[in-house]
């Protein structure tokens, strides 16, 4: 899962909230010990990454994309407001696709 952003109304990438990513976490935390046994019976791993250091430019992009492939991720979440809008949609799935690459 890809978090810890906004997403602004027009589609374009908002700023970096350190608290929603902290909510993510606890609400996949509650996900894990509620469905334990059904989670552990499917191997199913869950990973949330912080992606509000690369929109303000704290981290390195190639470091982003690392943290990603180290999760070999078959399925990627992009958890913040908007997504089904404009410009951070087409750049998360530009960077989606380059992962598989």
């Amino acid at each position: 899962m890809l978090t810890g952003i906004h997403g602004n109304d027009d589609g374009t990438i908002g700023r970096a909230d350190p608290e929603i990513f902290e909510d993510y976490v606890l609400q996949v935390e509650w996900l894990k010990a509620r469905f334990a046994e059904e989670i552990h019976e499917k191997g199913v791993k869950v990973n949330i990454l912080d992606v509000g250091g690369y929109v303000s430019g704290s981290v390195d992009p190639a470091e982003l994309v690392e943290s990603v492939r180290d999760c070999q991720a078959t399925v990627i979440v992009l958890a913040f407001c908007w997504t089904r809008c404009g410009t951070h949609t087409y750049i998360f799935s530009l960077f989606c696709t380059f992962l598989c690459c």
